[in-house]
């Protein structure tokens, strides 16, 4: 598998009489990103379930992206805010 094969796959969709048509397969949670701010007073430091990547919020208002795969574990934090 290569590179760039992970990322989006096509699938050639036809019909008897009908010219080839190409749909966009996304799989889930690769290359998906989101945004997290942080609104606690001090920095921190989460650690996402799904890929184990540690996301540093140094300040205040900090926005960190954060991998497709975690999203769901960091949004559980209190002092984050999706944005």
């Amino acid at each position: 598998m290569c590179c760039g094969s992970a990322r989006t796959s096509t699938q050639k969709i036809s019909k008897p009489g009908q010219p080839e048509a190409r749909r966009m397969v996304s799989l889930p949670g690769i290359l998906q990103v989101a945004r997290f701010q942080y609104t606690g007073k001090t920095g921190a430091t989460v650690v996402g379930a799904g890929t184990g990547r540690s996301y540093r919020f140094v300040t205040d208002g900090a926005v960190v992206a954060v991998d497709g795969r975690d999203i769901a574990s960091v949004s559980q934090k209190p002092f984050l805010t999706r944005v």
